[in-house]
C-alpha cells in the first residue's frame, strides 16, 4: 500500500518521505505538512477459517505484537516531530 500511495502522490506533484523503520531524523520532518504512518507489524497474516478471502484470526500474542509496534512506532514519530 505504501509504493501505491507514494506513487500516486508523487504523480500529483506531492514531495514523499519515505522513512525506513528505527530511529527517526527529525530533520527528515521539518516543513512536513502531513505524516501517513504505514509501518507496522503485518496484520494481513493469521490463522482462520476466511483466510481464502483476506480475514485472518490472530492469536492473542499477535494482536498484542500487532499493538506493540503501532504504538512504539507512533511514539518515536511523536518524539521526531
Amino acid at each position: 500500500m505504501g509504493s501505491a500511495l507514494s506513487a500516486y502522490l508523487s504523480s500529483l506533484d506531492v514531495k514523499v518521505v519515505s522513512l525506513g523503520r528505527g530511529a527517526i531524523d527529525p530533520s527528515e520532518l521539518e516543513g512536513v505538512d502531513a505524516v501517513v504512518h504505514l509501518a507496522g507489524e503485518n496484520v494481513a497474516t493469521g490463522q482462520g477459517p476466511l483466510g481464502f478471502i483476506g480475514f485472518q484470526a490472530w492469536s492473542e500474542s499477535k494482536k498484542a505484537e500487532i499493538i506493540r509496534y503501532r504504538v512504539l512506532a507512533c511514539r518515536v514519530q511523536g518524539v521526531a516531530l
